[in-house]
């Protein structure tokens, strides 16, 4: 069974609001804000935004597939408890 790595940063879910955008002509109200459902490792925080990522090389700790949130946007962060880092957890 394929399993997420330990590592030494939390895993989170969050929702969050997206902005949306159009560059046609068309009606004002089309356009919806959309909401966001994500989950991954939180690899920074500060005081104005989150980086999570989904992906990650466990050989050389490079994270892939990143966002930068702005916690403006964020409706709601759910973090699990951290895991010590282990490599052969796949």
């Amino acid at each position: 069974m394929l399993r997420r790595p330990r590592l030494q940063y939390p895993w989170v879910r969050l929702r969050w609001i997206d902005a949306a955008g159009s560059s046609g002509c068309g009606d004002a109200n089309e356009l919806k804000v959309p909401v966001v459902y994500q989950e991954g490792w939180l690899i920074k925080e500060t005081d104005d935004a989150v980086w999570v990522s989904n992906c990650v090389y466990i050989d050389d700790m490079q994270f892939a597939n990143r966002d930068c949130i702005p916690k403006g946007c964020i409706i709601e962060m759910v973090q699990r408890a951290k895991a010590k880092p282990d490599r052969g957890n796949y």
